[in-house]
């Protein structure tokens, strides 16, 4: 897991920052080494514990006072994950062109069926999911497949808008359940 952080620059005593893994509980896990090339970013790669957890970061201000942050949200391990793969175009959705989305699921757990959900774009430039998408996908262990969506942008009022597909994929016998957001630009088609 990579994780990057900002600290407004001046406000923040750099060298008091400390980012610790710790349990649900509040128990500190481990300490995690915050690496920086300026006085505003800080990054740290780690692999994170097979249990639910959260990121604990504290320091002191340039004025001496101290501040601790929490993450708002637990964070779990998984079993599985998607990725927005590939948009054709770019990542764009030309007017009045068909662009291919893919979205890929990996199944970590064991083999199992994922039940795929498109949520509703806000624009409805959803033209269509593959037959072969629209029913669960059996994803082997350790393995992972594709979903294919086709979206098309057909009015110019929506020009330099930005529109939102979401694929949601859902465990039929762990009951994980894991997102992917894909945001397309709306743009005038070349030529």
């Amino acid at each position: 897991m990579v994780l990057t952080l900002l600290a407004e620059e001046g406000k923040v005593n750099t060298d008091s920052l400390r980012l610790w893994i710790v349990t649900t509980s509040g128990s500190v896990i481990r300490e995690l080494k915050l690496q920086s090339h300026d006085s505003t970013h800080y990054a740290t790669s780690f692999i994170p514990p097979n249990t639910p957890f959260r990121l604990k970061l504290t320091g002191t201000t340039q004025t001496g006072s101290t501040f601790e942050r929490l993450s708002h949200r637990v964070i779990k391990p998984t079993t599985a994950v998607v990725r927005a793969k590939h948009a054709s175009n770019d990542f764009t959705l030309p007017l009045h062109v068909i662009t291919y989305l893919h979205f890929q699921i990996c199944n970590f757990g064991e083999s199992e069926l994922f039940e795929i959900v498109l949520k509703k774009d806000r624009m409805n430039f959803i033209v269509h999911q593959s037959a072969s998408s629209q029913r669960p996908k059996h994803v082997a262990k350790d393995r992972c497949t594709l979903v294919f969506v086709r979206a098309k942008a057909t009015r110019p009022e929506d020009l330099h808008k930005t529109n939102t597909v979401t694929l949601i994929a859902k465990g039929q016998s762990s009951g994980v359940i894991v997102s992917q957001v894909m945001r397309l630009l709306v743009v005038k088609p070349e030529g």
